[in-house]
This record gives structure tokens, sequence and C-alpha cells, in this order.
């Protein structure tokens, strides 16, 4: 079982990077509070703020709330504190979350003294792009949505692009690295945390890429129309 292995540090061995010998993981219920607390704040932004469409509609809108929290805190504090994350005096909250993920591609570890920075670059430049790209547009598509903007599928497709590629480009490195930091013969490690838990931030962008095309198609066959009644 997962939890044997972990008494035992078998996940970890044989990771690179690696991780150090003295390391302490916190079992996922310690982040009940920050898990459930985001949700919950999600859901009550989505329900306050957008009443209107279909639930297709809100369940859209409560995903775009739940990634711009995401994006400007969990991704944001990676990008300007990865480097103490492994440090065990530090107990800030995001800290302790992303250590406890990190588990699952010890990439999320962040630097540390006795590995490259280039182990760790992609990770640092994807984080990035999702604090100070995604962050923003997801927050501008959000206010389109809640103003009934028609710019919202403009911006809604860059925002969700990002994300896609964000996701991608965690993957396709690991595996071109033969998943050198990636625990695979631990089931939930890999298959629960390492693809399941960020898989959503592929086929919900992909789903929302068609939902901007359709609605700019439509927007375009409505002004064709008028024009030709004009003419």
């Amino acid at each position: 079982g997962v939890l044997n292995k972990m008494a035992t540090g078998n996940i970890w061995d044989g990771l690179t990077p690696s991780v150090p010998a003295d390391f302490v993981w916190e079992p996922i219920s310690a982040f009940f509070p920050l898990i459930f607390g985001t949700l919950a704040l999600s859901l009550v932004i989505t329900l306050v703020a957008y009443r209107k469409g279909s639930l297709f509609d809100k369940f859209i809108f409560f995903y775009l709330v739940l990634s711009m929290l995401i994006h400007f805190n969990l991704e944001r504090y990676y990008t300007h504190y990865n480097h103490e994350i492994l440090d065990p005096n530090n107990q800030h909250i995001l800290a302790r979350a992303w250590r406890h993920y990190g588990i699952s591609d010890t990439r999320w570890l962040g630097q540390t003294d006795d590995i490259p920075r280039s182990q760790i670059s992609c990770m640092y430049g994807l984080e990035f792009l999702a604090a100070y790209l995604c962050g923003p547009t997801v927050t501008l598509t959000i206010i389109a949505a809640m103003l009934g903007s028609s710019w919202r599928w403009v911006i809604q497709p860059v925002a969700v692009t990002a994300q896609a590629y964000g996701l991608l480009i965690t993957w396709l490195p690991a595996y071109y690295e033969n998943l050198d930091s990636v625990p695979v013969d631990d089931p939930m490690m890999f298959w629960g945390y390492f693809l399941a838990m960020q898989s959503p931030w592929l086929f919900i962008p992909i789903i929302m890429i068609f939902q901007a095309m359709y609605h700019v198609s439509v927007a375009f066959s409505e002004a064709k129309k008028v024009k030709k009644k004009k003419n």
C-alpha cells in the first residue's frame, strides 16, 4: 500500500531530482481545510456572481474561479519561493502543499543546493506562465462572463490554451526523461496524482476552446445575416 511504501521511503528512492533523507511527507488529510475551503470559496463565488446560464455554464465558471485561485496563490508561490519548499522550517501552507504533491513528481519540490537550476527550469517557466499569463487572462474571462461581454470568447481561448500548454509542458519533458522524477510503481502517485489530478487542465480547456469557437462562429454568422439584410 502507499502508506507502507511511504513509511519505508521506497516511493521516492532513486528519483531524480532526489528527495532529502530527512524528508517528512504529510498525509492528504492535513490539507483538507485548504482543499475544501478553496472548493467552497469557488462554489460560493460562482453561485453569487454567475446566476445565469445552464448548469454547464456554471460548471465552466466554477472551473475558471478555481483556476484563478490556484494560479494566483499556489502557482505564484512556486514562482517566487520554490527554493524554500524543501526547507523543513518553512511551514507556510502552500510550501507544505507543494511538499505533499511534489512526491508525485520531484521536480515540483523546487530548487535545492545539490541540483542544477536546469532540472527545475521547465517547472519554473510553466509556473511563471500560469501565475502571470493564465491568472490574469482567466480573471478577465471571469469578468467578461459576469458582464455578458462578447470579449469573453476572445480572451477565454487564450487563457485555456495557455493552461493546456502548461500541462503538456509538465508531462512531455517528464516522459522524455523516462519519468525519472515520477514514482511510476505507485498507482496512487502515478495514476492519481501525476495523471488524474492534473488532467482537468488539459481536457476542460479543450472543451472551452471549442465552446469559444462555437460562439465566435455564431457571432460571425449573425453579422453576415445583418449585413445581407442591410444590402
